[in-house]
């Protein structure tokens, strides 16, 4: 439900390495490598298939399938390779958006596996709490909706308990790079101690969730690690956490990798 693409611009997000990393992008621009839509889906299914509508447009769609790689070369298809890819794409609810679909899966689950169906969903659900924690402040502020198998998913702040706050450790800005470090309370003192409990382990257990949370234009690219700090983890810093953030212009001096979930602090803000 966003603004779209035309053709033209369509075809330069499913073109890897469009754009040099070291373009000048827009303060918000979450790109930086120009690989991520194209070899995330191409590292777990077989075909890439987008279709996108802008305002005043018709929709256009572009395709890339590994199967017809193999037999022809890197050929970007503009039209849908079969019915079915067709009707899964289906149509837009307004008339603005993109669709992603993937097909033929040949990574997610191994081929012929008895215990496929619950390897699956057992992916399904740890996906469910990876993206209610990855976009929690878009989730939060009402910019962003997912869903997964039709059910909403919920945000995970690991900065925010249901019913008891967090003991702010204090704040400080080196550049347009800003640190908040926050205490959690002993679980003796949540209020709610069910409720607040279960929050504050996440998906990882309070042990692992400890430590730096890295914000790259508000999305949460590295959670709960203490990153090239020196510090370890530990049973005595489990209820430390570290909020950083950064922007895209921070790319190159905190080392963003292609991914986008990994990085370096940079020795500038490192004790001697």
């Amino acid at each position: 439900d966003g603004i779209g693409m035309d053709q033209s611009t369509l075809i330069d997000a499913m073109t890897i390495g469009k754009k040099p990393s070291d373009n000048n992008r827009a303060f918000d621009d979450h790109g930086r490598f120009g690989f991520g839509l194209k070899t995330a889906s191409i590292s777990q299914v077989r075909r890439l298939s987008v279709k996108s509508q802008s305002k005043g447009k018709d929709s256009c769609i572009a395709v890339w399938d590994l199967d017809e790689v193999e037999k022809y070369g890197w050929k970007l298809y503009l039209s849908p390779l079969d019915e079915d890819s067709k009707q899964r794409l289906g149509t837009f609810k307004n008339k603005t958006g993109t669709i992603v679909l993937w097909e033929n899966p040949d990574r997610l689950v191994q081929k012929g596996s008895d215990q496929s169906k619950i390897v699956f969903e057992k992916l399904g659900n740890d996906l469910d709490h990876l993206l209610g924690c990855r976009y929690h402040r878009f989730i939060e502020s009402g910019k962003l909706k997912i869903h997964f198998n039709g059910n909403e998913i919920d945000f995970f702040n690991p900065f925010k308990l249901p019913t008891t706050d967090l003991k702010s450790l204090g704040t400080s800005s080196y550049g347009n790079v800003k640190v908040n470090a926050y205490l959690l309370p002993h679980e003796s003192k949540f209020k709610n101690k069910a409720k607040d409990l279960q929050f504050a382990e996440g998906f990882k257990g309070m042990f692992d969730h400890q430590g730096i949370y890295l914000y790259r234009n508000d999305r949460l690219i590295i959670m709960g690690d203490w990153l090239n700090s020196g510090v370890r983890k530990t049973e005595a810093s489990k209820l430390l956490r570290i909020k950083i953030d950064i922007d895209n212009t921070n790319d190159e001096e905190w080392r963003i990798d292609v991914r986008k979930c990994n990085a370096i602090i940079p020795n500038s803000l490192l004790p001697d």
